[in-house]
């Protein structure tokens, strides 16, 4: 084998060893490897409430459009159940929205903090 085949590298600002390195006993390796984890889905979860908060804000335009510029053309406005079907509709989707957010805030906040450095 040649040297430079049987040179390892180590990463320099590390405080943590990869898991695969052989220092680690077996508790260490199962606590990186669940915080490896945790990151990943937190990352997975605030991926999937902001692409939900950008389906419902969608949604609530796409309604909007369709009933205020397809059903309902210029002045006339729908009336009564019609009219309260779309507000309701429309609320619930902007408030999903924001609860979304909030939510992906949260997951990735909860990521950030709880990484060791």
């Amino acid at each position: 084998m040649k040297k430079s085949q049987r040179t390892v590298t180590y990463r320099a600002g590390a405080k943590l060893a990869p898991v695969k390195q052989s220092g680690n006993t077996k508790t260490q390796k199962t606590k990186l490897r669940y915080q490896q984890r945790a990151q990943k889905i937190a990352l997975t979860q605030a991926k999937r409430y902001l692409i939900y908060a950008l389906s419902c804000f969608l949604l609530v335009q796409i309604i909007k459009f369709v009933f205020y510029s397809i059903i309902f053309k210029g002045d006339a406005t729908p009336g009564g159940i019609w009219f309260l079907f779309v507000i309701y509709l429309q609320t619930g989707l902007l408030l999903m929205t924001f609860i979304f957010f909030i939510l992906a805030i949260f997951k990735t906040l909860v990521r950030l903090l709880t990484e060791e450095v």
